[in-house]
């Protein structure tokens, strides 16, 4: 089954920590996955940050989406979730159904 993976970033919370203004110190986030009928699944989640050790923060004016979710990436373990997601769209792609009893 082939398996298409996007995220979506659905908000941000920022505070400041030391110097830097707006850190962005959380990141909510919706990973979705996609199979070739049509099924989709998705896992919500919310990811810590922290601009204090890092020596190349970046100011919120220029902050992209795609660039939180490299951030996100890098402390999230992103095999864990889409082998979640695979199991879900499995279990969609070849659901249980309801028969009568066999004794009745």
């Amino acid at each position: 089954m082939s398996i298409i993976y996007e995220w979506e970033i659905t908000g941000i919370k920022t505070k400041t920590e030391g110097s830097n203004n707006n850190s962005i110190v959380v990141v909510d986030w919706i990973k979705r996955g996609f199979d070739s009928e049509g099924n989709q699944v998705e896992i919500p989640g919310r990811t810590p940050l922290s601009s204090s050790s890092t020596s190349d923060f970046l100011d919120i004016r220029d902050v992209t989406e795609a660039k939180v979710i490299e951030w996100v990436i890098q402390e999230t373990d992103v095999t864990y979730l889409e082998d979640i997601l695979s199991k879900k769209l499995q279990k969609l792609a070849n659901p249980a159904v309801s028969m009568d009893l066999p004794w009745t």
